[in-house]
């Protein structure tokens, strides 16, 4: 299979690009840790109108998303985190369909890449969690056999689907509680192999 990059040029301006890698390089890629609210604010608008004008440019909804998340929970807050999170998800489909995705080789070693892999992952799980899951398979599946190397999980996602395990019970037994993160040596001993 051919090997995939995303191109962040291809879906945002180069110049719209260059500014906004120098606004994160000014926080150390970490905006969500702004301290001053004027700045905080001024920062998550500025990337807000970047997506309006590069609306499948990835990686700026994975700060927007943990920026808005960090806001004080009020119906304007969720109303906008909801549509950030639903907006990336369609990005993320129309990237994968745009570029065919799933007759190519997506690694994760690429950090191009992550935000598309985390997004796919995000709404592969959602569908999960709605108890579609044949759909959720589907998708797991497809972003499965992108990168076998799996290094975010897909695969324990495609064989507790396959055996008809909800997402509840499959968080239950299989995620921590601490962290949100997979047990890896109890999901190991179920799901060693698909």
């Amino acid at each position: 299979m051919t090997e995939y990059v995303y191109q962040e040029t291809d879906y945002i301006k180069e110049v719209d690009l260059t500014d906004f890698e120098n606004l994160m390089l000014m926080y150390s890629y970490m905006p969500e840790d702004i301290e001053n609210e004027h700045e905080y604010n001024k920062v998550l608008q500025y990337i807000l109108r970047l997506l309006e004008k590069a609306p499948d440019f990835l990686q700026a909804y994975e700060y927007a998303i943990i920026m808005v998340h960090q806001l004080k929970e009020t119906p304007e807050t969720i109303t906008t985190l909801k549509e950030l999170e639903h907006d990336f998800m369609l990005a993320c489909e129309r990237v994968a369909i745009k570029d065919d995705i799933y007759t190519k080789t997506v690694e994760w070693g690429w950090i191009e890449n992550r935000p598309l892999i985390r997004g796919l992952f995000r709404n592969a799980d959602k569908l999960w969690i709605a108890g579609n899951l044949a759909e959720a398979h589907e998708l797991f599946t497809k972003l499965y056999k992108t990168n076998e190397d799996d290094n975010i999980g897909v695969r324990y996602c495609v064989k507790a689907i396959g055996q008809g395990m909800s997402r509840d019970e499959f968080n239950k037994r299989f995620v921590s509680a601490e962290g949100g993160y997979f047990i890896s040596d109890t999901l190991e001993h179920c799901f060693f192999t698909l």
